[in-house]
């Protein structure tokens, strides 16, 4: 849990709504094995973690491979997946001899087709 950016773990803590309803699945389940008494036994340790959390077996494998890491130094924390984010196209600068120039290829386009030039016409008209 340590690589878990936003989330802290202890008192006065803030944990995210992922990590609350896990929280939540344990206590329910221990609250049942309370009362109705050991379901799963103790030695079927993955097993048991499955029916608390509610975590499929490939993601306790998965999770339980990254603690390991973790302990043996090959990695830092626990990775989270992230949300992609789109990719902001880097502004140019144009002076004002460009846009002179862009001015008067459009003009003569449309002079000269007698229809409006698209980007991709102009662009290859400029790089001439």
């Amino acid at each position: 849990m340590e690589g878990m950016s936003s989330s802290k773990i202890g008192n006065k803590k803030v944990l995210h709504s992922q990590v609350r309803e896990i929280v939540n699945r344990v206590l329910a389940f221990m609250k049942k094995e309370a009362v109705e008494g050991i379901s799963i036994p103790l030695r079927s340790v993955h097993e048991r973690v499955v029916a608390a959390t509610g975590v499929s077996k490939h993601t306790l494998k998965r999770i339980s491979k990254e603690g390991k890491d973790i302990c043996d130094g090959l990695s830092q924390s626990f990775t989270s997946p992230r949300k992609s984010k789109s990719q902001r196209c880097s502004k140019s600068t144009v002076d004002d001899f460009d846009v002179q120039v862009i001015r008067r290829t459009t003009n003569e386009f449309l002079l000269e087709e007698k229809k409006h030039p698209t980007l991709r016409a102009l662009l290859l008209i400029v790089r001439e």
